[in-house]
């Protein structure tokens, strides 16, 4: 009975050790089996909580793992490569991606902003690389590609949490800068100077009078609020309406004598007399001309006749050619002045 269950330990022993190193063979040629690209990044930040055999993560999504950490301390720079599980990308025909489709994916993703950053996992303490795209360009800076490593080169990116940690540390420090006792001495320094100010018997008596304008104030208008009272403003309301209504209907009487006094007939009438009246005193200036004449022809005909009355019985002779020129110039002067010239011939 005890060699049986001997026999029975030790062949479950040697059962679960066959299982062991068959499910270690089994997972390892899996692994063997599974096509990865190389790709690295560069960071220029510490990477604590990131190690050989952490995660890397598109948008969430697993698709392979850092397999080496390096670091260049002249260039201060810590160089971490990855390899990508190729079979986990697909294409828009959903067909299995080779190497040289995946590289060419990934380059056209770069120029769209894809990049390396490190995220938490959890609160553990861990990180991963996790591959997304910069929201905000102005703030990525991406670092030089070193020489002599092999695989596809991802920029790196600043992490949340890094900008996070960099901001409070920012902060941090500006508080510390601040001169604490320095900003206290200037506060009791202005402190002092307030109270003597305050203290200040002008300041009091401005205090003072600026009370007794408040409360004259105060007394002012609880007097206009007694004087205008609802009633009074109801009854002033009414007052100005019937005021604008009154003034209303004067403008639409005004209006209307306006109409019936039908000012444009009575203007055009009044242009119409006067051109009518400057019309009469043209008429009337040229009758007087046409006098003057008729008194000239008859003044000529009375100093002819004065001269020579026989001139009535043979009619008027033409005058001699020797006395042509005066005659011409007695013709133009006027009548006033020939008149006299015949009268002293007399």
């Amino acid at each position: 009975m005890l060699e049986a269950n001997k026999f029975k330990l030790g062949l479950f022993v040697i059962v679960a050790l066959v299982l062991l190193i068959s499910s270690l063979f089994v997972f390892g040629l899996s692994e063997m089996f599974k096509t990865s690209m190389p790709v690295y990044t560069v960071f220029k930040t510490s990477i604590q909580g990131l190690s050989v055999g952490s995660a890397v993560k598109y948008r969430g999504v697993p698709v392979g793992k850092v397999s080496r950490i390096l670091v260049r301390g002249e260039e201060e720079l810590i160089i971490v490569q990855m390899e990508l599980d190729v079979s986990v990308f697909k294409t828009e025909n959903d067909r299995q991606m080779d190497m040289k489709s995946l590289n060419r994916m990934l380059q056209e993703q770069m120029k769209r902003g894809l990049t390396c950053g490190l995220e938490y996992v959890g609160i553990t303490g861990m990180k991963y690389v996790e591959l997304d795209y910069v929201n905000d360009e102005k703030n990525f800076t991406p670092l030089p590609q070193p020489d002599g490593v092999a695989g596809c080169y991802i920029p790196s990116r600043q992490s949340m949490f890094q900008n996070i940690v960099k901001m409070i540390n920012q902060s941090l420090s500006n508080i510390a800068s601040i001169n604490i006792p320095e900003i206290s001495r200037e506060l009791s320094s202005i402190l002092k100077h307030t109270n003597n100010i305050l203290s200040d018997p002008k300041i009091t008596r401005t205090i003072a009078h600026l009370e007794q304008v408040a409360q004259k104030l105060d007394q002012s208008l609880g007097n206009v609020n007694k004087t205008l009272t609802p009633k009074k403003l109801d009854e002033m309301f009414n007052l100005l309406s019937s005021d604008l209504r009154n003034f209303n209907e004067l403008i639409v009487q005004v209006k209307q004598e306006i109409e019936a006094a039908k000012i444009s007939k009575t203007s055009e009438a009044f242009r119409n007399s006067l051109n009518s009246v400057s019309e009469t005193k043209m008429a009337i200036i040229n009758t007087l001309l046409r006098m003057d004449q008729t008194l000239d022809s008859i003044t000529e005909l009375v100093n002819t006749v004065d001269d020579d009355p026989s001139v009535l019985l043979r009619g008027k002779q033409n005058p001699p050619l020797t006395g042509r020129g005066d005659r011409i110039k007695t013709k133009f002067l006027p009548s006033s002045a020939a008149a006299p010239a015949s009268g002293g011939a007399q």
